[in-house]
């Protein structure tokens, strides 16, 4: 389950019976984790569309 929010975070503690602090906190670090490393691997994409050109000009751009 991901949770976009600490309020989303601590309404699933609360509705599981016991807050869950620790385990919530590692799952939200996960999230933005995974968000991070999605927005990195898309920022290297659109850098990589003229790594292959024939051109060098284009290749260091």
């Amino acid at each position: 389950m991901i949770f976009t929010s600490d309020s989303q975070l601590q309404s699933y503690g609360r509705t599981q019976g016991t807050y869950l602090t620790g385990e919530l906190r590692v799952m939200h670090d996960v999230a933005a984790l995974t968000a991070e490393l999605t927005d990195m691997a898309a920022a290297d994409h659109r850098s990589a569309v003229h790594a292959n050109s024939d051109e060098p000009a284009e290749q260091l751009a």
